[in-house]
């Protein structure tokens, strides 16, 4: 009985997938309608995680306070500052302000980065249990620069906190 029943909602999912995803291959111009954005590209993607023995509560604290960013996220930048309302880091490329989303209770610790030349850069990241400690992640979209800088970014999560 549990098979049948989770074989019908996995095939009533792969339907669901395969309508939606129809819907959004054939939108272009002419067939999106109101509410529907056209989409021109789709970037590889790879989900890259850490395992942390540490309560997903403390993971989310130490992450989000912008004050430990240069200990998690040695790439970015060596220090951080105050300057008034927004945190800057100082990278390489120059300085940088940053900001996280609003706290929360879903483990939501997305951050945005503002480059020098103002473009935001959207990084999304979660903490979630694992067991008796947590699982950091944050898909990494784009160039193999990229995700081979994240992998090292995400990679010292697990001994800074």
């Amino acid at each position: 009985m549990k098979t049948t029943l989770l074989a019908m909602v996995v095939a009533g999912l792969v339907m669901g997938c395969a309508a939606a995803g129809s819907k959004i291959d054939n939108a272009g111009p002419e067939t999106a309608g109101r509410g529907e954005a056209e989409m021109e590209t789709i970037l590889s993607s790879r989900t890259l995680s850490v395992s942390i023995r540490c309560s997903p509560g403390k993971v989310y604290e130490f992450v989000t306070n912008p004050e430990n960013l240069p200990k998690w996220a040695q790439g970015l930048g060596q220090s951080v500052r105050r300057q008034g309302p927004d945190w800057i880091v100082d990278t390489p490329q120059g300085p940088m302000k940053i900001r996280f989303a609003d706290k929360n209770r879903f483990g939501v610790m997305d951050h945005y980065v503002t480059a020098p030349s103002g473009d935001e850069i959207h990084v999304p990241m979660r903490v979630l249990p694992n067991g008796s400690g947590s699982e950091a992640s944050s898909p990494c979209s784009g160039s193999p620069t990229c995700r081979m800088r994240s992998t090292r970014r995400i990679c010292g999560w697990s001994s800074a906190i």
